[in-house]
Formats: structure tokens, C-alpha cells, sequence
């Protein structure tokens, strides 16, 4: 067994740590393969990660890309993997996604404000962070210390939202695989656990295998075994490579550290990609 992850933020995107950081817990964890997977930015220390690496641990660049299905209409987060991505290509293509998501954290701090009467500024809190775009964890952050810590940052997230969002603004699954796969990269499609009972998975699964989808995360902390037995099965009957992530945020805003076990085989086979 070999513990890798495929899947980690830093405060690039969402999550609380930088980098440096990130790597430093990876490999305390004695996790030997790591990709910083920020949203819908590769952030510009992934190239510094990569030539830094040390002894124990490999690194391969990484995106995660938030998107949706427009069949479905569901939502949909596309992993991207590359020893050398066309990092500029990839930031260019989703500088629209980026003003939408900057867009949304307007519009949910007006209701925050609204509601709360907590005068958060949009050019302030963008200012304080390394993040292109200001996150829903970041303002229920603020929100949480704005009500003086008396509820939780989970708390604060279910609070943190437009109802009837637009999300015309997205770009579609096919347009991120397309974005990953022009440059330089593997395309995987994040934690499905939460899609297969929502809809006719197998026809998605083809619909996106040729649109040029390379794998699926069958190893993720929220999948049940049964969750991982049927995407085992499905990944093998699809021709689609397994690769394992932890979705970890940081330790402010995750409950659990990088890495997870995988066979051998899973590890060579994703390798093998590269």
C-alpha cells in the first residue's frame, strides 16, 4: 500500500495554508505522491513545488475546476493533472469562472449585510488574501468571528449562499475536460460518490470518457465502501484510471490530514498517465 494524494487546497483557492505548508504536512503523513489541486487557478509556486520536491515526495501540478453538467444541471468539479501544464492557458481559459465565483461573494456579502448588519467590504476582504476570488468558506469565516465565535464554520456555511443562484456564468463539463486536456493535462472527475444516485451515471460517464476523461477519484473520504466498490467496478468496466484524494482545506477548515492508502497497482496504473 502507498499513500498518496491527488486532491489538496491551499490559500490559493479555499483552503487556510500555504503551499509550503500543505507539503510539509503531506509529507509528515508520509504521503508520496501530492497534487495541489486549487480551484479554477494553478496558483504560480505549484512550478517552485514541483522542482523543489524532496526526497520523499513527488509532486505533479494540479486544478480543480468547478463547472456543470447542463444535461443534468448538476454541478460538477473536474480534477487536472500534468508534469507541465500550460499554466498560463489554464488561467486565461477560466479568468470568466473566476469573476463569477468574485461575483457570487458580492452578492452573498450584500445579503450578509443585509441580514447581519455586518458591513463587510468585498475590496477589503479581497485585499487580506492570496486567493484570486473570495470563497464561501472565507466570508462564513468572517461571518463566524462577526457573531463573536458563537457558531461554527459549518454553521456559518449554510448561511453563506443565494438562493436561486444564477449559474449561467459556469462553464460546461465537456468546456473544463477541453481546458485541461489542450493544455497538457488528465482530466478526473472529483468525488462522484455524490452524483451516482442523482443521475444515469453510466451515460454520463460515456458522455464525458469521449469528451476526453481520463479517470475518476474513486478513493475519497466521504465514499462508503460500497461507494468505492461500485466505482471500482464501473472505473474497470469505462477503460477510466482510479486516482484517490482527500479534498484536504487546510487544518483550519479540514478535520483530517493528508493521504490515502491505495494498492500498489492504483498507484502504477495513474503513474502510468504521466
Amino acid at each position: 500500500m502507498i499513500k498518496i494524494d491527488l486532491h489538496v487546497h491551499s490559500y490559493y483557492s479555499d483552503g487556510s495554508d500555504s503551499p509550503e505548508q500543505v507539503l510539509n504536512v503531506a509529507e509528515e503523513e508520509g504521503v508520496k505522491l501530492l497534487s495541489l489541486t486549487d480551484h479554477n487557478f494553478i496558483n504560480p509556486e505549484s512550478e517552485h513545488l514541483k522542482k523543489n520536491k524532496t526526497n520523499n515526495i513527488d509532486i505533479l501540478q494540479g486544478i480543480e475546476i468547478s463547472c456543470i453538467d447542463r444535461t443534468s444541471n448538476k454541478s460538477i468539479h473536474m480534477l487536472g493533472y500534468s508534469k507541465s501544464f500550460n499554466i498560463k492557458g489554464i488561467n486565461d481559459a477560466l479568468i470568466s469562472t473566476l469573476d463569477g465565483y468574485n461575483n457570487r461573494a458580492k452578492n452573498i456579502i450584500n445579503k450578509l449585510n443585509s441580514e447581519y448588519n455586518c458591513n463587510f467590504d468585498f475590496g477589503k476582504i479581497k485585499s487580506e488574501i492570496k486567493s484570486v476570488f473570495v470563497s464561501r468558506n472565507l466570508i462564513a469565516e468572517k461571518l463566524v468571528g462577526f457573531l463573536g465565535n458563537n457558531i461554527s464554520i459549518k454553521e456559518a456555511l449554510k448561511k453563506v449562499f443565494i438562493e436561486g443562484e444564477d449559474d449561467s456564468w459556469m462553464i460546461g463539463v465537456e468546456e473544463a475536460i477541453g481546458i485541461i486536456k489542450n493544455n497538457g493535462g488528465k482530466a478526473f472527475l472529483a468525488h462522484p460518490g455524490n452524483l451516482i444516485d442523482k443521475i444515469d451515471f453510466d451515460s454520463f460517464l460515456k458522455r464525458l470518457k469521449d469528451s476526453g476523461l481520463d479517470g475518476i477519484e474513486v478513493y475519497y473520504p466521504k465514499h462508503t465502501p460500497g461507494t468505492v466498490a461500485f466505482l471500482e467496478e464501473t472505473s474497470e468496466k469505462f477503460g477510466l484510471v482510479k486516482s484517490a484524494g482527500s479534498d484536504f482545506h487546510g487544518k483550519r477548515y479540514s478535520s483530517f490530514l493528508p493521504g490515502i492508502y491505495v494498492k500498489d497497482d492504483v498507484y502504477h496504473n495513474f503513474l502510468k498517465l504521466f
